[in-house]
């Protein structure tokens, strides 16, 4: 392919992009568009890409979701509204959370996090326990278990 050519062009942008890190089909699709490529070019560099592997929607969404629940000890509810802003169904988050919780389950996680913060600071006062609340509630936590376990 000439290097003029667009599709050699989308290919190498596309090359680049995933170079530097791992995307979802929908996410690299949106920054081909940004860079002026045209929907046809851009769905024959996608199936290119997904024909030599480097395209994997089902591979991705396994990866984030594992890395999310265990690296970063998001809560299912963060987990699943991110994966949804990358173009996945709540089939498919669904039951890549069932996959990855089938390790450590979110109770477990969020018990392990809670226990995390007891040995760096073993009394807590309320102002502490509301700060905590509230970040546990923003990696996604539901309220109610990050009440019951703090009680524990």
């Amino acid at each position: 392919m000439p290097a003029d050519d667009p599709l050699c062009r989308a290919l190498d942008r596309a090359y680049a992009i995933l170079a530097r890190q791992d995307r979802s089909e929908q996410e690299l699709r949106i920054k081909l568009k940004e860079r002026g490529f045209e929907p046809e070019i851009i769905a024959e560099a996608l199936a290119k890409l997904r024909s030599y592997g480097y395209l994997d929607d089902g591979r991705y969404l396994m990866n984030a979701t594992r890395r999310l629940a265990t690296t970063r000890g998001w809560g299912n509810r963060k987990i699943a509204a991110t994966l949804k802003g990358k173009g996945f169904t709540r089939e498919q988050i669904g039951a890549a959370l069932a996959e990855a919780r089938s390790e450590m389950d979110e109770v477990g996680a969020l018990r392990q996090l809670i226990a995390k913060e007891r040995r760096k600071t073993p009394e807590w006062d309320e102002k502490i326990k509301r700060r905590l609340f509230l970040r546990f509630v923003s990696c996604g936590f539901a309220p109610a278990e990050i009440l019951r376990i703090m009680k524990e």
